[in-house]
């Protein structure tokens, strides 16, 4: 396991929250295009963040077709980008096109994915998604590992993960990574973009391709089952270390005006049975982003669609059930916020609490954003102290879920 320099960690943690703004502030970014490509314009992408390096890395999504198809509309793209100074602090931000290397192939262009983070190593994980828009089809069940992601310590390059057990073909499912045990869990989600969601979670050990073979495992909670989760509602999750739980967001039911939190305890498969409880409810939406800090034991919610498209920002105290009774709050930030929209991405930067969102689009995909916006104090102002206990800054990394949904992993 290749450890990370502390002393490099440490200074890049203190300058960065040397430079953190305090309150909740919505910036809007104006980052330098590629010189030769651009600035990426997608929806249904994810992204991952690299804190100690401030860059974000997005892959994927749907966008416009453009080429020699302009009448086409908006097609699964297989693209890679990359943001630095992705949280306004330290320099300008500038977006670069990435060519990875794919000495065995590399992902199919996808949308409705998840992606998770490993800090440690620097690699990208990359689960399941949708291939086929406007198609009934069922989600794939590939996993890719991007090592050196944000193009530290050599080349990005794709490599195929070979995994046993019955893999899920999954699109617009949750995705939470244990550092700790190497192990990526998925939750929720569709077998096919016109079934109806399940509310399944698996295990997939050895994630990040080192180590060891990496094996599927479906768990069999008890608690609080079944949950009819509304179609393609792509949960909020993210992983608490300190107490191997999951925390999930959701909207369940077609018809019910319910969005629900629940907790699963032993998330990961390992330390007992899990088993499910139901901690918090408010209001519903689906295919909206979100980041959990597992440091701050917060959740946070962004945009998302329910009757309407939304932009509002609401947020989860005692997240994992521990210090208190969880209670979500609307927060109200300053400045002029981003515009309405679903399938967005969001991630977090745990050293100054600012929430990095990009892209997203309308429900109609009309509109696809190619903007990125800033939120100072989202979780919190400053570095989270507890976030670098336990297992230390070896045991860091962040999370992305389906449509961008970003979690802080200790």
């Amino acid at each position: 396991m290749k450890i990370l320099g502390v002393g490099a960690v440490v200074a890049v943690l203190c300058a960065q929250v040397l430079g953190a703004q305090g309150g909740e502030t919505w910036i809007q970014l104006t980052p330098s295009p590629d010189p030769i490509y651009g600035t990426p314009q997608v929806m249904g992408h994810s992204a991952v963040y690299n804190f100690v390096t401030n860059k974000m890395i997005v892959f994927g999504g749907v966008g416009p077709a453009g080429g020699s198809c302009p009448t086409c509309g908006y097609l699964p793209v297989g693209d890679l980008w990359m943001l630095s100074n992705a949280n306004g602090l330290g320099g300008a931000p500038a977006w670069s096109k990435v060519t990875p290397l794919a000495p065995s192939g590399a992902p199919s262009a996808r949308e409705l994915h998840a992606a998770v983070y490993d800090l440690t190593n620097n690699r990208m994980i990359l689960n399941g998604g949708f291939t086929s828009p406007g198609s009934c089809s069922g989600g794939v069940s590939d996993t890719w590992v991007l090592t050196h992601a944000d193009g530290t310590g050599g080349t990005p390059t794709w490599l195929p993960l070979s995994t046993t057990g019955a893999a899920p073909g999954l699109l617009s499912h949750g995705a939470a990574y244990d550092a700790a045990h190497n192990r990526l869990i998925t939750h929720g989600g569709n077998f096919s973009a016109c079934g109806s969601a399940q509310d399944g979670t698996w295990v997939l050990t050895y994630a990040n391709g080192l180590e060891g073979a990496a094996a599927w495992t479906q768990l069999a909670p008890t608690g609080e089952l079944p949950f009819v989760l509304y179609s393609l509602a792509n949960p909020t999750v993210g992983f608490d270390p300190g107490t191997n739980s999951l925390v999930s967001y959701v909207k369940y039911g077609a018809a019910t005006s319910v969005g629900a939190t629940r907790l699963l305890s032993n998330a990961n498969g390992l330390g007992g049975s899990p088993a499910w409880t139901d901690i918090a409810q408010t209001n519903p939406r689906y295919a909206q982003a979100g980041v959990f800090d597992a440091g701050r034991n917060r959740m946070l919610i962004f945009a998302g669609i329910w009757t309407v498209a939304l932009n509002d920002v609401w947020r989860l105290d005692k997240a994992n059930g521990q210090g208190g009774t969880p209670q979500w709050t609307q927060i109200n930030p300053t400045g002029t916020p981003p515009a309405a929209r679903i399938a967005t991405s969001t991630v977090y930067d745990p050293a100054t609490g600012r929430l990095i969102v990009f892209g997203g689009g309308t429900y109609s995909q009309s509109v696809v954003y190619s903007d990125v916006w800033v939120l100072t104090g989202a979780l919190g102002s400053g570095l989270a102290v507890p976030a670098l206990g336990g297992l230390g800054l070896l045991g860091f990394a962040l999370l992305v879920l389906t449509a961008g949904v970003f979690v802080l992993l200790r």
